[in-house]
């Protein structure tokens, strides 16, 4: 609550009022419970395609570029041993055109024509 509390003490009057006005029509109470729900989308294993519950998400990788995170979900350790070795041939072939080393370059998998994604 006290980052709800921190956000409300820097808002001015109108806007206070207009999330009042909001909050008394159960506007509040939507968006939140809207923006819950998305966090409980299925996932699907981009490996098998197989769609995964929240209780079926064993295993999760953090990959990219700082500013461009993405996170993949797997039901199985050879679908990420697969995704990971995949991911490691394409930064080995864009390091080879680049002429540079293997730990540069994090870009997200299938980001480029001719993955195998597509």
């Amino acid at each position: 609550m006290n980052k709800l509390a921190a956000i409300i003490d820097k808002l001015p009057l109108a806007d206070l009022m207009l999330i009042q006005k909001d909050l008394e029509a159960g506007n509040i109470d939507k968006l939140l419970k809207q923006r819950i729900a998305e966090f409980d989308v299925l996932k699907t294993c981009p490996t098998c395609g197989r769609e995964l519950g929240r209780d079926e998400q064993r295993f999760t990788i953090e990959f990219g570029p700082q500013g461009l995170r993405q996170r993949a979900y797997f039901d199985e350790l050879d679908c990420l041993n697969y995704f990971v070795e995949k991911l490691h041939a394409q930064n080995a072939r864009q390091n080879s055109r680049a002429g540079g080393d293997l730990e540069g370059s994090n870009k997200p998998l299938g980001s480029e024509k001719g993955s195998y994604y597509e």
